[in-house]
């Protein structure tokens, strides 16, 4: 046998060994038709409406320490994923509401969520009447 074959028929059965090693993925059953994939929220959603006429400054109190989370548009509303680390250990959230150019704020109460709820932040001209939900 030539040296040249002698190299290439072992680079082919080294080829074939090789693929053989190679891990295989199992196939994933077919969905049928009509069903889809269960989405999980896994995150607190916070509907924000600034009615307030500057922009505000909102921060999230964590453990008694206010951490700053978000910046809200002067008259606008906006909507933000709130991740489950900033969510305390007993499962409340609490909001500081801070005007910027201005001295007032609104300290909303601690309110108790879950994964998946939805929580309304309602900012008003006057910050001390703002309300906070959730559902």
């Amino acid at each position: 046998m030539e040296p040249v074959m002698y190299v290439r028929t072992i680079a082919i059965f080294a080829a074939v060994l090789v693929a053989g090693c190679k891990p295989h993925r199992a196939a994933e059953p077919p969905t049928p038709a009509g069903d889809q994939p269960v989405v999980i929220e896994e995150d607190v959603v916070l509907q924000v409406s600034n009615n307030n006429w500057s922009d505000v400054v909102l921060y999230m109190v964590h453990d008694g320490r206010r951490m700053r989370f978000t910046v809200v548009t002067a008259a606008r509303s906006a909507e933000f994923a709130i991740p489950p680390r900033w969510i305390n250990a007993n499962g409340t959230v609490q909001f500081v509401a801070h005007r910027i150019g201005g001295t007032d704020e609104y300290i909303s109460p601690a309110v108790s969520v879950r994964l998946g709820h939805t929580v309304t932040l309602s900012l008003e001209s006057n910050l001390v009447r703002s309300s906070v939900g959730v559902w």
